[in-house]
């Protein structure tokens, strides 16, 4: 796991709280970096402070989810294959801005 720090400069509007993203993938995908390079990218220049997540396994690969909600609104639970539908910089971006609910029940 790795933190992406905001960039120089306060953070975004509606950016202050701390993200989950997880990057999940099958071993070799061939788009795993790719995503990787777009979800820092998104997280740098939004000024969002994250922990980024990289997992291998039986996933729909590359999916992005954050806080656990894939931001391509597919089902996170679907079965290993190679995704066509590579998240785009908007979907990535909406889901770190939309409020996610705590475990409290709370909006953070």
């Amino acid at each position: 796991m790795s933190s992406v720090p905001a960039t120089a400069g306060p953070p975004a509007e509606g950016a202050a709280r701390m993200v989950l993203v997880q990057i999940r993938k099958v071993p070799g995908c061939p788009n795993a970096a790719q995503v990787r390079a777009l979800v820092d990218e998104v997280i740098a220049g939004a000024g969002f402070l994250a922990d980024v997540e990289e997992l291998e396994g039986p996933y729909p690969s590359p999916s992005v989810l954050v806080d656990g909600t894939d931001v391509t609104g597919r089902s996170a639970g679907a079965q290993a294959s190679c995704r066509l539908d590579l998240p785009s910089r908007q979907q990535v971006l909406m889901a770190l801005k939309a409020p996610r609910e705590n475990a409290q029940g709370g909006l953070r």
